[in-house]
C-alpha cells in the first residue's frame, strides 16, 4: 500500500510510464492537467504515444515567438479548423532551442485516442519560444 499523496503518486506514475529520469518535473492542476518538462539535458520536449505502422502525420505546426517581459503563452489545437476525422495516436512537441531557456509544453485538453488535442506552450518571463508540434494518427 502506498502512502504517498495522490497528486504525487500521479506524478511518479507519469515518470514511470514516460521513462523519465528523476529530476524532471510533472504537474497536475485544473489549468494544467498534464505537463512533462523534459529538462534532462537542456531540452524541453513532450512526447505522448508513439506513431504506429499505419499512422501518418496529420498536422504539424512550428510556433516561434520572440521574448516578452511577462513571458509567452501559445496554444496549438488539432484540428485547427476542420472537423476531426482521425484518432490521435501520438503527439510530439520538439524544443527547437536546445539551450534550456525555452518554454515548457503541456497537454491542456483532449489527447491520445481522441479526435482532438490542445497543447499549450509557455515560457518564463523575458524568454521566447520555438517549438515544432506534430500530431500523428489514423
Amino acid at each position: 500500500m502506498c502512502s504517498l499523496h495522490p497528486v504525487l503518486l500521479l506524478c511518479l506514475s507519469g515518470f514511470a510510464m514516460a521513462g523519465l529520469r528523476i529530476g524532471t518535473w510533472a504537474t497536475a492542476s485544473p489549468d494544467r492537467p498534464i505537463g512533462f518538462g523534459f529538462g534532462a539535458p537542456l531540452v524541453h520536449n513532450l512526447t505522448l504515444g508513439k506513431p504506429g505502422k499505419y499512422d501518418r502525420l496529420l498536422y504539424v505546426q512550428r510556433v516561434k515567438r520572440p521574448a516578452r517581459r511577462g513571458g509567452v503563452l501559445e496554444t496549438v489545437h488539432y484540428p485547427p479548423s476542420w472537423s476531426p476525422l482521425e484518432f490521435l495516436t501520438a503527439i510530439q512537441v520538439e524544443d527547437m532551442w536546445r539551450n534550456g531557456s525555452n518554454g515548457h509544453p503541456y497537454l491542456a485538453g483532449g489527447g491520445l485516442y481522441q479526435r482532438e488535442a490542445t497543447v499549450r506552450l509557455e515560457s518564463g518571463p523575458r524568454y521566447g519560444i520555438d517549438f515544432l508540434v506534430r500530431f500523428y494518427g489514423h
